[in-house]
């Protein structure tokens, strides 16, 4: 594990820790959940000061009805998960929380009229036409989805273009956010090294 990173939220509502892990192609899935769980254990010990045992037990991790797992012992501790090609990251914070970073790569049409809502799609373009790159903008909406659907603990089990994100662009420098149904809250981090993350919070 290396390049490991930290990002404070100013208002303290979450906190995200993230590394780069370099795992075997023929065994991804498993060396990136074992990335996940050494990365838990070392900014675990980072934010609340608590020491995980080198191997976690099978029975320390719990996980609700939709698989969103939790700490039995330390169950006030909300934490997410999230890996993609050898960027891992962990999010912590004092309510629930939802984590997804991915690697932005081309995306084609077909998917993208898959997973976003005919408003998105029309946001996309305008953000293309004023400049913005549109693999990331696509992201942007992806990493927002699949962050806020790990934040109600639900993970994608409902259709995606149901899940309508609005975009906000950044302001006064701060991260670009983004919202739905106005109430709840992403902040979104990157792109850096190729890669783009977003957390959801209430």
């Amino acid at each position: 594990m290396n390049g490991f990173f930290k990002i404070k939220d100013p208002l303290h509502r979450f906190t995200i820790y993230g590394a780069n892990m370099q795992t075997d192609i023929r065994s991804k899935r498993a060396g990136e959940h074992e990335a996940g769980l050494l990365l838990l254990q070392k900014s675990i010990y980072e934010e609340y000061a608590i020491r995980l045992p080198e191997t976690i037990p099978e029975d320390e991790i719990a996980f609700g009805a939709h698989g969103k797992p939790y700490l039995r012992n330390f169950p006030r501790i909300h934490f997410n998960i999230s890996h993609s090609y050898g960027r891992v990251v962990c999010a912590f914070a004092k309510t629930p929380v939802g984590v997804d970073v991915e690697r932005i790569a081309p995306v084609k049409d077909a998917l993208l009229r898959r997973t976003l809502a005919q408003q998105e799609q029309q946001e996309l373009q305008a953000l293309v036409g004023a400049g913005y790159d549109r693999d990331e903008i696509f992201f942007r909406y992806w990493t927002a989805k699949e962050s806020y659907l790990k934040y109600l603990g639900c993970g994608i089990t409902r259709e995606l273009r149901d899940v309508v994100i609005s975009l906000q662009l950044p302001k006064d420098g701060g991260p670009w956010t983004a919202h739905f149904d106005q109430r709840e809250r992403i902040s979104q981090y990157g792109p850096a090294e190729g890669f783009l993350l977003s957390v959801s919070y209430p």
